[in-house]
């Protein structure tokens, strides 16, 4: 037995006893509020709810009346955290009002102050004799106060050895805390400092996901709008109305506005969240497109405009004068000159409750075509990354509008394009059929003075009459072809569809084979056995392949070549007409199928019309089929035409 129990008596033992028992019943208090402390510093998701936890636990076991968390802001100290009464309230308050509520200086002479700027531990017996001596920046207690500070000890929550915030508790009676209570505090301190650490952490986090996630909205929002920038030459309007909700939504806006330049107005184009009566009332009192209107003024500035809670006479002179809302709404005769400067837009935004408005011109080359207008009921400046938003979509409109113009005028272009096309290939038309009757007169009556049925003609009269019916005959083609292709431009044509191979079979023989005679042309046609049978105009295959064999012959040697094949395709048949002529240049293969596109001979001279392979393609291209050219210089080319077996659709 220990020498501090032998001796005494049952009573003092039972006494010792009861003291180590509450002795051990507060440590455990201590070990299990920490411990219950400890989850909800771990989870210091919410800032606010882990000081209350820790003030309000750390003020039970203390066994003090009042507990508070303090930090420095500026140059006063804040509480933060109070355990209860009439402060805990005023903390709530600020907290739900977003401001710090400040009540003391951020010097040594608070104790708090102290506490913070010297991180170390401050301990008051009794705050009335030391508020004389030491603490002289905390005001007097009323006398009249029913409670006053009186023990006190007040903790740094150090954090990185750097302190962060205070730790005080507080006994309305004399009776200083012991080294065991500080050592408890000073615990809870460390807690405290654990959690706002934690708390601070996670709302960085939250701030920067919720940046993050904005500029992603945003950034979606841009790609969206620009997809549909590629498509404003069909639909401006769902491209406007597509950008202007997108503005609203992510600039937390309750209207958007765009508005086009009209002569000496801008007048509303689209909008979203505008009332009906609102839409109703531009529409009556058009906004006038100069500097006393929020639109005017961005648009002729060609820079933003904003303006917040307070409203000016006008807004020229915005900068220094400036009127409260509330007055511009009831008092009559400002009401009257705001509506005089502003119109309509004035009467809207008063009717509406907007206050705040953000303004952006829609610029392009050529000069501003309009302006997008956001506006807020809530007071208060549009921040910097807003404006940057709302510019980017007020380029991308201007985009959309002027790619939208574009498109008009390149319609416009065609159509009338396609009218003087029309036009041309009834002219030609007519004019071919008006020159090819007397043409064909005067071959034929050429050809009758020469069968003499009028009498004899002498030698040179004879060589003269038969070069009538050649060239005669040349121009006849030629208006021939002028006539087809025409008549192919304007839809004139008419077709005859059968089913047949003569087409192919037919084209060796005849005139196209008498085409080779002059230069002593051999023309081999060679047709597969499998070609089969295909719909098509019979005459008009002819045409083209009597066309190609004139080429050919035309460009093949004297004395030459020139096979044609027909083959069974995939889907039909393939002619194929090949010359050993002088070729034809990679770069001109494009235009020898243009209109009156013409290629040189050997002796570097064109010769024809320039229809023939225009016409066809053109042939070609109504069956559903197709040209293609193969050619080396100085080799030959070969042209080769796809024609399906069923046509796809009657020209």
């Amino acid at each position: 037995m220990s020498d501090h129990v032998r001796g005494r008596s049952v009573e003092e033992l039972e006494a010792l006893l009861a003291e180590r028992e509450r002795e051990l019943a507060a440590a455990r208090e201590r070990e299990r509020a920490t411990a219950d402390i400890l989850p909800t510093v771990t989870r210091a998701n919410d800032r606010h709810s882990v000081l209350d936890a820790i003030v309000d636990t750390a003020a039970r076991l203390l066994a003090v009346e009042h507990l508070t968390i303090s930090e420095g802001v500026g140059d006063g100290i804040a509480t933060i955290a109070a355990s209860s009464g009439r402060l805990r309230e005023q903390v709530v308050e600020a907290r739900a009002q977003g401001r710090p509520f400040v009540r003391l200086p951020f010097t040594t002479r608070t104790t708090s102050g102290r506490a913070i700027l010297t991180r170390s531990s401050v301990r008051v017996d009794d705050l009335a004799a030391a508020r004389l001596t030491e603490f002289t920046d905390i005001p007097a207690i009323p006398a009249d106060a029913v409670l006053s500070t009186r023990s006190f000890v007040v903790v740094p929550l150090l954090r990185d050895g750097e302190p962060i915030a205070a730790l005080r508790a507080v006994r309305f009676e004399v009776r200083p805390f012991d080294d065991a209570e500080v050592d408890l505090l000073e615990t809870f301190a460390d807690q405290a400092a654990i959690a706002i650490a934690n708390a601070r952490l996670f709302q960085d986090l939250n701030e920067r996901t919720t940046e993050v996630r904005e500029a992603l909205d945003q950034q979606t929002a841009t790609s969206q709008v620009l997809q549909l920038v590629s498509r404003a030459a069909l639909d401006l309007q769902t491209v406007l109305d597509t950008l202007i909700e997108n503005a609203v939504t992510l600039t937390g806006a309750d209207t958007g506005m765009v508005f086009r330049v009209q002569l000496d107005r801008l007048l509303l184009w689209v909008n979203h969240g505008v009332s009906a009566a609102a839409i109703d009332r531009l529409a009556a009192h058009p906004i006038r497109f100069d500097r006393a209107t929020v639109a005017g003024r961005a648009a002729l500035g060609r820079g933003p405009v904003r303006i917040d809670e307070r409203w000016p006479r006008s807004i020229t002179d915005a900068r220094t004068y400036r009127v409260p809302m509330a007055t511009a709404v009831f008092s009559g005769r400002i009401a009257r000159r705001h509506h005089r400067v502003e119109g309509g837009f004035r009467e809207m935004l008063v009717q509406s409750g907007l206050h705040s408005l953000l303004s952006v011109p829609m610029m392009q080359q050529s000069g501003v075509v309009g302006a997008l207008v956001l506006a807020r009921r809530e007071p208060g400046e549009y921040p910097a990354d807003v404006l940057d938003l709302l510019q980017t979509f007020a380029s991308q409109s201007a985009v959309a509008i002027q790619n939208a113009r574009l498109f008009a005028e390149i319609e416009e272009k065609s159509r009338q394009l396609e009218e003087a096309s029309r036009h041309k290939s009834e002219f030609l038309a007519t004019m071919s059929r008006e020159l090819r009757t007397p043409l064909n007169a005067i071959i034929g009556f050429t050809d009758v003075l020469l069968e003499r049925y009028f009498g004899e003609v002498n030698e040179k009269q004879e060589d003269y009459l038969k070069d009538v019916p050649s060239s005669g005959q040349h121009l006849l083609a030629l208006i021939n072809d002028i006539l087809d292709l025409s008549k192919v431009e304007a839809g004139r044509m008419n077709w005859s569809w059968a089913r047949s191979t003569s087409g192919m079979r037919g084209s060796g023989t005849g005139d196209d084979q008498g085409a080779g005679d002059t230069k002593g042309i051999t023309l081999k046609l060679e047709v597969a056995e499998d070609v089969g049978r295909i719909e098509a105009d019979e005459r008009k295959v002819k045409h083209v392949v009597f066309n190609l064999l004139t080429n050919a012959v035309k460009f093949t040697p004297d004395n030459g070549k020139v096979p044609v094949s027909a083959v069974r395709a995939e889907q039909g048949v393939e002619i194929a007409v090949r010359d050993t002529g002088v070729g034809i240049a990679q770069g001109d293969l494009g235009k020898i199928f243009e209109e009156f596109g013409q290629a040189r001979n050997q002796a570097g001279q064109t010769e024809g019309t320039g229809l023939g392979l225009a016409l066809v393609q053109r042939y070609a291209e109504l069956h559903g089929g197709a040209v293609r050219v193969e050619s080396v210089v100085g080799q030959g080319s070969t042209f080769t035409i796809a024609l399906p077996e069923r046509h796809e659709a009657a020209p």
